[in-house]
């Protein structure tokens, strides 16, 4: 069993242009992650005892990453990495990290009025630019009523699909869930599904 775990704390800045709908958000992220492996509780093709492999691997590493936002009312651009830091270099050769190098990832979108409700449409493309792996392309969109209550989906290429929900409350909380599911393929058909869960809060 691997379990993962990541916090961090992110700060930002904005610089308006001359278009006053139009800002530019830079920021960064700081923070540290977890680890957690246990050998014994996973499916083994045999059961022959590996004398240099250790039975747990625990690890704690730090994590910084940044990203720049540029948003207007009608559409957004935005390119992170978030972390540029490589785990491998920070732990113990027991945690079985291996090397993983700055992962970038780009975002554009766009939002439509449905003039139904107050509700809006947003559909969206990501791209996932992994070094020396398979790159990643996400299509969706949500559906978004009164800037409150966003549903929505989307498809990934490498077989999965998703769907999620995003509640957005009056005080500054935001909490979103989503959910994978689908056959992987390709190179990334490793690629892990399950449950995310976002909590944001804005000061």
């Amino acid at each position: 069993m691997v379990r993962f775990c990541i916090l961090t704390i992110a700060s930002g800045d904005t610089i308006n242009f001359n278009v006053s709908t139009t800002g530019q958000f830079l920021g960064v992220k700081s923070g540290a992650g977890t680890k957690d492996t246990d050998l014994d509780a996973l499916e083994r093709i045999t059961t022959v005892a590996n004398p240099s492999i250790a039975t747990k691997g625990n690890a704690l590493y730090p994590v910084f990453g940044f990203g720049a936002l540029l948003k207007s009312e009608k559409f957004y651009l935005s390119a992170s990495i978030p972390n540029v830091l490589n785990p491998e270099k920070f732990v113990d050769q027991d945690t079985f990290i291996g090397s993983e190098k700055p992962v970038t990832y780009l975002l554009a979108g766009t939002s439509i009025n449905t003039g139904v409700f107050g509700s809006k449409m947003k559909p969206f493309i990501s791209t996932k630019l992994i070094p020396d792996g398979e790159n990643q392309t996400h299509m969706g969109g949500t559906f978004d009523f009164k800037d409150t209550i966003e549903i929505g989906g989307g498809y990934k290429s490498t077989g999965y699909a998703n769907v999620l929900l995003i509640v957005k409350t009056k005080f500054g909380l935001t909490a979103a869930y989503a959910y994978d599911f689908g056959t992987p393929s390709g190179s990334a058909a490793i690629t892990t599904s399950g449950t995310e869960i976002f909590l944001k809060f804005k000061f």
